[in-house]
């Protein structure tokens, strides 16, 4: 289990803000865990068409030790199934004339944190 919870993957998960909702986000998407019941609330701006060619997916290196533990691959895939959603919600919403749709309607109010 320390392998698990190295003091990398502690430092990040504590150091991560709460800075509320994005409030002209595009879309809204959420992910939750069959298994445990976390959930997670990804409010995303598209700055533009394309993905960032230089995003630094090295980093996800310091998730490498999960593979070993399934009960918690859920809880890590969480932030790539609600970006997964985000992405289609999008393309979904901007339809075959590709245009731009408005921003998402579920930015305003309060949102719940598991």
């Amino acid at each position: 289990m320390d392998a698990l919870y190295s003091p990398q993957i502690l430092s990040l998960a504590a150091s991560v803000p709460f800075l509320g909702p994005l409030p002209q986000a595009d879309v809204v998407a959420t992910a939750t865990s069959r298994i445990c019941g976390s959930r997670l609330r990804l409010w995303v701006r598209f700055a533009g068409p394309a993905i960032a060619a230089d995003a630094p997916f090295d980093a996800l290196a310091v998730l490498a030790p999960v593979r070993d533990w399934p009960a918690r691959h859920g809880a890590v895939m969480l932030p790539f199934e609600a970006a997964l959603k985000a992405f289609a919600e999008r393309t979904a919403a901007a339809g075959p004339s590709g245009t731009s749709p408005s921003p998402a309607p579920e930015r305003a109010g309060t949102p719940s944190v598991s």
